[in-house]
């Protein structure tokens, strides 16, 4: 009885060592089936739940402790990798810290521990060298690795729903073009109209909001709600107007929501058909799919809008494929989704995490200001308007932008690959790793960008001036490995967009209006720390980095001839 059962116990374990099944109703029948097909096997089988219940356990015991061993063994194709023991034997740790919302500090603290290359899986490695970025991530690198199974908003029964779930880089390829075509100059272009205009918006709300004198806002709900009404501007022609109603209908709340499951799941991608089962867990999940394909109908009914992101994302496509919108609804849908979380939550997470580090240093704050006023003077007593083009050409705003973007890149951790199947691994040109085929690679671009090797001193500390072209001796500032929107042929389309975005929102606010910590009034510098910190280390990476709200007392400037 007993070695029946543990023989079944270890040929399953290789079964599903060598074929990585993912299909769940096989695995359901394989883990009932085989050690139930052992027990009448035996000449002496006969029907008593005891017994039976005491070879399932004899299976069930052989299967785990056969998969720990193996896990932890010296001949694992990763052991010579360190990593924390919990790592190496089980995806459901790195799953827990994914669900406290922690991976991005969690896999920062494991390379100050364990070095550049880590076992953060199983069969998965975190790697924070630079040299690996190309290899990994850049025009010949490899693959979308398992992760990105598990960050589904679409249908589950298709290889790729939208561009940033497909895997395979020829299918990506294909689906990236019209991304690539949609963010080229000459549309971007176009959206600076519409940026700037939801830029002024915000400003004269604020302006209103402060009545004349002084007020305290949650500026990073603000932030947040001026984000989501561009992007409303930008891809479905019509904003959702957050700003003027506070969102009323839940509007953000729903959409950072429904990332929270996907951002857990892609730590098990194989457990999504057995969360499923449960519609109070993909409850949000689906509001914010529904919510999205409600958004997207109403704008394929509209008229054909040049200016905006749907025109140049579909129809243009649409057009020239000759397949009618209407029969591209998933695809539409999928992506639509992946526009407002990569252009409205990602931009509002960085631009808060900005003007919270410029409140923590009042000289910053002031450098910056002097050059938004010689940039933009007052004239008459008039605010100054601020042109989108020149602030492009600031580079003490580039700097500020560019160093909130290292300490904060809103997709922290998760920038996985893995070997194409069949290759039989691959050789990180450039190193001396190699990754086995099966494993998947992380590139953290939070734990990078802190390294002091390409970032110092101080790697932890908000300090623009690194950025600028005078601070080589004093700074190391190693550009290669900085990789805020990622890196190569997967990176983020709407990064000029991005990037003309964030520094607009950070110059409207400081140039504009007088702002501190609520209660942090003539504050020390060590107590002002501490409030940035605080915010700093509240963030929680759901996939983007979620933020909790940034009160400031906020006074409108007097303009002066």
């Amino acid at each position: 009885m007993v070695l029946t059962q543990v023989i079944l116990g270890l040929v399953t374990h290789q079964w599903f060592k060598n074929t990585e099944p993912r299909h769940m109703p096989l695995i359901f029948m394989v883990l009932t089936l085989v050690p139930l097909s052992g027990y009448f096997l035996q000449p002496e089988a006969g029907f008593e739940l005891r017994y039976l219940l005491v070879e399932y356990a004899l299976f069930y015991t052989t299967l785990l402790l056969s998969t720990v061993v193996y896990r932890i063994a010296p001949f694992h194709p990763l052991a010579k990798h360190p990593g924390p023991l919990m790592c190496k034997v089980t995806k459901l740790w790195t799953t827990w810290i994914a669900y406290k919302g922690h991976s991005h500090r969690y896999f920062k603290e494991l390379h100050d521990i364990y070095g550049p290359i880590v076992r953060v899986g199983p069969n998965e490695l975190s790697i924070v060298e630079k040299d690996a970025i190309p290899p990994v991530l850049g025009k010949h690198g490899m693959p979308r690795g398992p992760l990105w199974d598990g960050r589904r908003f679409g249908l589950v029964d298709r290889v790729w729903d939208s561009l940033v779930e497909a895997r395979d880089v020829e299918i990506h390829a294909e689906l990236r073009k019209p991304w690539n075509d949609a963010f080229s100059a000459g549309p971007v272009r176009d959206y600076q109209a519409i940026l700037a205009m939801r830029g002024e918006r915000l400003a004269e709300l604020l302006h209103q909001t402060c009545g004349g004198g002084s007020t305290t806002v949650d500026i990073a709900k603000w932030i947040s709600y001026f984000a989501f009404d561009f992007m409303g501007d930008l891809a479905f022609g019509g904003s959702f107007q957050l700003m003027e109603t506070n969102d009323v209908d839940g509007l953000w709340k729903r959409m950072e929501d429904g990332v929270w499951l996907p951002a857990i799941n892609s730590q098990i991608p194989w457990a999504w058909p057995i969360f499923q089962i449960f519609p109070v867990v993909t409850r949000r999940r689906r509001e914010l799919t529904q919510w999205s394909s409600l958004q997207s109908l109403q704008r394929m009914k509209m008229e054909s809008n040049r200016g905006d992101l749907f025109y140049h994302l579909y129809e243009v496509p649409a057009k020239a494929s000759g397949i009618p919108l209407e029969d591209q609804m998933t695809l539409v849908v999928s992506n639509s989704i992946l526009t407002v979380l990569a252009g409205a939550d990602t931009s509002a997470t960085a631009s808060s995490a900005i003007i919270c580090y410029l409140l923590a240093r009042k000289d910053i704050f002031q450098c910056l200001r002097d050059e938004l006023d010689e940039a933009f003077p007052s004239e008459l007593d008039e605010i100054p308007n601020i042109e989108i083009d020149k602030l492009l050409r600031l580079p003490y705003l580039g700097a500020v932008v560019n160093e909130g973007l290292r300490l904060v890149p809103a997709v922290s951790t998760h920038l996985q690959r893995s070997p194409a199947p069949g290759s039989g691994g691959k050789h990180l040109y450039g190193t001396d790793i190699f990754i086995p085929e099966g494993t998947a690679v992380n590139i953290p671009p939070y734990a990078i960008h802190r390294d002091p090797r390409y970032f110092s001193p101080s790697p932890d500390s908000f300090i623009p001036e690194r950025w600028l072209s005078e601070a080589d001796a004093v700074y190391i500032t190693n550009r290669e490995a900085y990789i805020p929107f990622s890196h190569g042929p997967a990176n983020c389309a709407g990064k000029p967009i991005a990037l003309l975005e964030l520094r607009l929102v950070v110059a409207l606010l400081v140039h504009r209006f007088d702002m501190c910590y609520k209660g942090y009034r003539g504050a020390s510098p060590d107590d002002l720390y501490r409030r940035q910190e605080a915010y700093i280390n509240g963030m929680k990476d759901r996939f983007v980095l979620w933020k909790g709200p940034l009160e400031v007392e906020i006074t409108p400037r007097k303009w002066k001839v």
